[in-house]
């Protein structure tokens, strides 16, 4: 037992001086500052670009070299689909960071535990979720700002389809807002003029957009433009129904929000209970929930239950889910 803790505690150690190197190297890098710097001239000499486009295209997972080196070597899907997680996220962190960062939350909480109940059991249980408190934020920080940009979208579609009606060309309306709208359409919509400026072409650039944010508006506007580009048409008023259409489909969210509220609010009482319950019977009688963490038996019942209550979760986030889709395409076909 005291062997594992001491290892535990040695590469929660060993994790968390690599993670704060990290932070530290890309943040006072000499080479991100040189780079920083040349920008900031360009900028104040009147260079129109965008400061978010990748002036070296180099893919870098890690500013750790062995860490780096071990990822890029490895080119799982798992890997591919954590680093478009954090760059949906708009993560400044490279996704190493948050791989040591994951492992230091695993062996803390793991050592924390053991150390308190000197049940192993109990400590693989709180350390399982512990080792997802990054991803779960990164996920938390890529809804927050899928979210905002389709509250923008519909406004960013009327000033493009206004610059067209004044004779624009549609990189024009997209210049427009990216001086106009705030983040994130500013930068995402810069990203797509950057890249159409250095000699990508229409369709890619839309498509990387798109690439970029899970958004079934922002896809139905690639989409639409693209067709437009192949077949012809009046894209403003493509647009101006775009965006009508959206406005009309968060209005019905927000009476299905509205109408759901209840059980919701019900479904979050419920989950929060048990554990608020187990927190005030800690402190106001430990000895009866000690046992819960020592002995054998109730640590198989805690780990019974948590598997229960994520069950449960993972089905009414499921059925939430299905209910919106089969809402939207119901909109969608009216």
């Amino acid at each position: 037992m005291d062997l594992i803790l001491f290892a535990g505690i040695f590469i929660a150690a060993l994790a968390l001086t690599q993670a704060l190197l990290m932070l530290i190297r890309s943040r006072f890098n000499p080479e991100v500052v040189r780079l920083k710097r040349e920008i900031g001239a360009l900028a104040a000499s009147g260079y129109n670009g965008s400061a978010g486009v990748d002036i070296v295209r180099k893919k870098t997972l890690s500013e750790i070299p062995w860490l780096n080196a071990v990822l890029m070597n490895l080119g799982t899907p798992t890997i591919g689909g954590l680093e478009r997680l954090r760059q949906q996220a708009d993560a400044r962190q490279p996704l190493g960071f948050f791989i040591l960062l994951s492992v230091v939350a695993a062996v803390g909480v793991f050592w924390l535990v053991l150390l308190v109940s000197r049940g192993s059991l109990a400590a693989f249980v709180a350390a399982a979720p512990a080792a997802f408190m990054p991803w779960l934020y990164l996920s938390y920080r890529k809804k927050r700002r899928l979210r905002d940009f389709d509250r923008q979208l519909p406004d960013a579609l009327d000033m493009i389809s206004r610059a067209l009606k004044a004779g624009h060309a549609l990189t024009g309306g997209f210049q427009m807002v990216a001086m106009e709208f705030a983040e994130p359409a500013r930068t995402e919509f810069r990203k797509a003029l950057d890249e159409i400026n250095f000699g990508v072409s229409y369709e890619e650039a839309l498509r990387n957009m798109a690439g970029r944010f899970d958004s079934a508006d922002l896809k139905f506007f690639v989409l639409s433009v693209i067709i437009q580009r192949q077949s012809g048409g009046n894209l403003a008023e493509i647009l101006e129904k775009i965006s009508n259409l959206i406005r009309e489909r968060f209005k019905l969210f927000g009476k299905v929000k509205a109408l759901t509220g209840e059980a919701r609010i019900s479904a979050l009482i419920l989950t929060i209970l048990p554990f608020a319950i187990a927190a005030v019977i800690f402190f106001l009688n430990r000895a009866y929930i000690e046992v819960l963490i020592r002995e054998p038996a109730g640590q198989i019942m805690l780990a019974a239950a948590a598997v229960m209550m994520a069950a449960a979760m993972v089905v009414q986030l499921t059925m939430w889910r299905r209910y919106q889709a089969r809402m939207a395409g119901t909109r969608s076909n009216d």
